[in-house]
């Protein structure tokens, strides 16, 4: 049998080629890791508020879209907030819109969603309760807020049904928001019958 020497140096200049490539693979697969997190970071970016943090209606709507039947969907709008812009400042403005963002997402579930829907508008997604812990729900925020806030909340709640449209749903929270604002403000108004019925 004849033994076949490597010689050493033969052997070593492998070796360094070896630890070149692994160190150029490493390099490789730590800027693929790299992009993918800043692409993951700019998805989630794109789908928050600047201002709040919250949601934002883009991500409420994707949200929304498998809403069930027992989902209350959940419309609030700062009271008289032109007045607070226009005598206390925007910056004063800015802060009583992240107060109720901040309020509204702690008390909300981890499965609920929370959104600034635009302007001093937000809408919250209560997954699987009754429309009276909902409004229990509002009550414990407003609650909360009351000592903390330079004016108050107006809130519409609508029930989802089986035969509704997420878009249906949020229709009459929107309404019954209105109604809240119509019938004198820093209150609670909801919808508990299906759209249909209401055609």
């Amino acid at each position: 049998m004849v033994e076949i020497r490597v010689p050493t140096g033969h052997a070593e200049g492998r070796q360094r080629e070896e630890v070149a490539a692994a160190s150029i693979l490493i390099g490789e697969a730590a800027k693929i890791l790299l992009r993918l997190q800043e692409t993951e970071t700019l998805a989630y970016q794109a789908g928050r508020d600047p201002l709040t943090g919250l949601a934002n209606r883009r991500t409420f709507e994707v949200e929304t879209a498998d809403a069930v039947a027992g989902d209350v969907l959940v419309m609030l709008d700062l009271d008289h907030f032109k007045r607070v812009n226009d005598t206390l400042g925007h910056a004063e403005g800015d802060r009583e819109l992240i107060r109720l963002a901040e309020a509204l997402g702690s008390f909300a579930r981890p499965r609920d969603c929370v959104a600034r829907f635009g302007g001093e508008e937000f809408t919250v997604l209560l997954r699987a309760v009754t429309p009276d812990d909902a409004e229990a729900w509002i009550d414990r925020v407003r609650a909360y807020l009351e000592p903390r806030a330079v004016t108050t909340f107006s809130a519409g709640l609508a029930v989802h049904h089986a035969a509704d449209t997420p878009a249906d749903t949020l229709t009459r929270a929107d309404a019954a928001l209105y109604e809240a604002k119509r019938s004198g403000r820093n209150r609670t108004c909801r919808s508990d019958e299906p759209a249909a019925a209401l055609r």
